[in-house]
């Protein structure tokens, strides 16, 4: 399943049996030939998954029900170097709202 957002796209993909869920954050070489803005992106990435912990408990369970596989990759699209981390963690929220509308239709 693919959810994309204004700046990065998340994938859904199946986990290898008995492993737990893991998140992925992908920054290629097209967004930024600059390895410390590529790192600032996952940084920041980071730090937008640790502080919506409370909007992402419903991907957790439907992860633990087997409703859909285990692993979650977000990969940056050009572009994301001028977001402000505001605008990173509104459309990561409107992106895990929008997967927690396909998970309950």
């Amino acid at each position: 399943m693919k959810i994309s957002g204004r700046y990065f796209d998340v994938y859904l993909g199946e986990a290898k049996k008995g492993a737990p869920p893991q998140v992925q954050i992908t920054v290629s070489a097209k967004v930024s030939k600059k390895a410390v803005d590529r790192n600032l992106i996952k940084r920041r990435f980071r730090e937008i998954i640790r502080l919506s912990q409370a909007a992402c408990p419903d991907l957790s369970r439907a992860v633990s029900r087997e409703r859909i596989p285990g692993n979650i990759r977000i990969i940056a699209i050009p572009g994301i170097l001028r977001a402000k981390f505001k605008e990173l963690k509104d459309d990561f929220m409107s992106a895990v709202a929008k997967f927690n509308n396909e998970i309950i239709n």
